[in-house]
């Protein structure tokens, strides 16, 4: 769950099951499918992805950029840099690790402050090198 109005991190945690809603928001309905959810925040609610693809045991995300300048016809142009971004942690599914921030959230925000943080590199691959490590491992 993460909250809409809120950003780098802040906010963003993990459930099991939907039913421990219940023991964090007050007042959720859940018998309804969320009709009645009573927050003062908006949240968005998504479906965590089992098996993530990792690079280095580790999961990562990409950053790209996109400019929309019409939408009809739809017209867009993709920016050639862009950037992945790494946890520190190697990935675990292991139900004991769902409150490590550092095994499950990308956020540079939050790993900055992993004892395996670098400031170096910021925990970030550009496309450039992420493209040459998925070459090299898979193949053009």
């Amino acid at each position: 769950m993460k909250p809409y109005n809120k950003s780098q991190g802040q906010g963003i945690f993990l459930l099991k099951k939907i039913n421990q809603l219940k023991k964090i928001v007050p007042g959720a309905n859940l018998n309804s499918a969320f009709k009645n959810f009573q927050t003062n925040d908006v949240w968005v609610i998504s479906r965590y992805v089992d098996n993530p693809m990792l690079i280095g045991g580790k999961k990562f995300d990409l950053r790209m950029y996109c400019l929309v300048t019409s939408y009809r016809p739809l017209k867009a142009w993709m920016f050639d840099e862009g950037f992945g971004r790494f946890c520190n942690e190697l990935y675990s599914s292991d139900v004991a690790e769902i409150d490590n921030m550092f095994v499950h959230l990308t956020n540079v925000a939050i790993q900055k402050y992993s004892e395996k943080y670098s400031g170096d590199h910021g925990g970030k691959w550009s496309t450039k090198n992420l493209k040459f490590y998925l070459e090299s491992v898979y193949g053009k």
